[in-house]
């Protein structure tokens, strides 16, 4: 079911009914035939406080009653200035058994500004 922003309720996300403390998206240009995939990333500061110096999908950490996708289509207008019209569910990152981060993808990649 979608709630008026479109966003569809994530309760099914992970093993147990805690959301995890991270979400972010994963941005992929479509390729055509004659080019290859370009995957979007950001390079963290060296003085960031989380993966200083890596490179990262864009996202961060969901605020108090946030689910996983309300959380991503913020991030994106905050880092991105842009807001997917949907996300869909990616993939689940675990660590040590422990689901600490989901990631979505947009429906379309198409940039407009929020």
């Amino acid at each position: 079911m979608r709630d008026a922003e479109g966003v569809e309720d994530w309760e099914h996300v992970g093993e147990s009914s805690e959301f995890p403390r991270y979400s972010c998206v994963i941005l992929v240009k479509n390729p055509t035939l004659s080019d290859d995939p370009v995957l979007f990333v950001e390079m963290r500061s060296a003085k960031a406080k989380i993966a200083a110096g890596q490179l990262t999908c864009f996202g961060g950490k969901r605020e108090p009653g946030e689910d996983p996708r309300k959380a991503v289509l913020r991030e994106c207008g905050e880092e991105l200035g842009w807001k997917p019209e949907f996300v869909v569910h990616a993939v689940d990152l675990y660590v040590d058994g422990k689901l600490i981060a989901c990631t979505s993808r947009p429906l379309t990649l198409s940039f407009a500004p929020v």
